[in-house]
């Protein structure tokens, strides 16, 4: 029996060994999309052209000061000043302002100035900041504080302002400081964009090019990678349609993808080989048009992959549940696995010593009997000698 208690918690202690088995559901497909022809479009372009609207930009208010060595602050802020003076030569005194101007406001009146001459009574009023402190609170709005990250904001934002006429780069530098975001690295990779739509769309736009920055900046998590999408695809719409095409993906992206960014693009992806379909001039509309009806349509699909969503989301967790208690469980036959080992063994080691302890006393037994019958007995004395 122990040998089979052995054996028995061995099987068992293997067992539990075992990694537990965790299931990975399958999740169900979505359904297909359900689709707009290019006449369903048609039946509602051509009564009504549709004018997209503006964005509207949103300001960030994030501040966080860093503490660095006072000769390595020297150093950067040097650095930082001499980026300002590379701007400043692509944006000269002359046309730009770079100095704040404003005016003095008196609180109590100006005779308690004009009488007592004292500051107290009287503050002075910024009205329009100059360019550097643009820069300053922009950055200081967005997280970068150190001069190090201003110097290389200023480096690209003089690169950007360079591709415009002298006298057109007030506004583009405006859209520069809208696109500052987070961080260095982000800020420049959203210029760096900007300057790709303004290369490409929007030279000689720079209302629009604002707009844009506004959108970028009011969309900080998905407003770059929808531009920057736009720009693979914006080939598909006639050059007369490019810019109202890529104001429609924003106002759009507004007003039913918001952080919902790779359902838009697989809507536009659909809607591209269609867009030769339309008239050159409406095709920016038609996508619109196509937005509006393309979401209506496929209100019982996204209610179906909510659905799926939720029932795949249940399912992983009854897999992890299932998962625990079968880690728990072989956690159990390990134990019974080595408490029947244990048993097993102890109880063999028993049976053992007894047998080894009656063993003894038989033996010394056997020597006592044969130590008796080897003894000669004692010789009586006869009577009478």
């Amino acid at each position: 029996m122990a040998t089979v208690g052995i054996l028995a918690g061995v099987l068992l202690l293997l067992w539990g060994i075992i990694p537990a088995f965790k299931s990975s559901p399958d999740k169900e497909q979505y359904p297909p999309v359900a689709s707009v022809s290019a006449d369903d479009i048609n039946n509602r372009l051509l009564p009504k052209k549709l004018k997209p609207t503006t964005t509207t930009p949103r300001q960030s208010n994030k501040y966080t000061e860093e503490v660095e060595d006072e000769s390595q602050q020297m150093l950067e802020y040097g650095e930082y000043n001499n980026a300002l003076d590379t701007l400043r030569t692509l944006m000269p005194d002359s046309l730009y302002a770079w100095g704040s101007s404003g005016y003095w406001s008196y609180p109590y009146g100006q005779q308690y100035y004009d009488y007592y001459r004292d500051e107290r009574y009287r503050n002075w009023v910024v009205s329009v900041l100059g360019i550097p402190e643009q820069i300053g609170k922009a950055c200081n709005g967005s997280n970068i504080t150190s001069d190090t990250e201003k110097k290389q904001f200023v480096l690209a934002c003089a690169k950007f302002v360079k591709t415009f006429p002298l006298d057109k780069r007030g506004k583009p530098f405006t859209a520069a400081l809208r696109v500052i975001q987070t961080s260095i690295t982000k800020s420049i990779s959203n210029l760096t964009i900007l300057g790709t739509l303004s290369e490409r769309l929007l030279k000689e736009k720079p209302d629009t090019l604002v707009d844009i920055a506004g959108f970028i900046d009011a969309n900080p998590s998905d407003g770059a990678a929808l531009l920057e999408y736009s720009l693979t695809v914006i080939d598909s719409f006639h050059t007369a349609s490019r810019i109202e095409a890529v104001l429609t993906m924003a106002n759009n992206y507004y007003r039913h993808f918001n952080n919902k960014l790779e359902r838009q693009k697989e809507f536009t992806n659909l809607f591209l080989p269609m867009a030769g379909k339309f008239p050159d001039s409406l095709q920016a509309q038609a996508l619109h048009q196509y937005y509006e009806m393309v979401i209506t349509k496929n209100v019982e699909r996204e209610r179906e992959i909510r659905r799926i969503d939720a029932q795949h989301a249940n399912a992983l967790e009854l897999a992890e549940i299932e998962y625990q208690q079968a880690k728990e469980k072989k956690s159990e036959q390990r134990s019974y696995g080595l408490y029947g080992v244990g048993a097993g063994i102890a109880t063999i080691a028993f049976v053992a010593l007894l047998l080894v302890l009656l063993s003894i006393q038989r033996y010394l037994r056997r020597i006592v009997e044969h130590h008796d019958a080897h003894t000669a007995p004692a010789s009586a004395t006869p009577d009478g000698l």
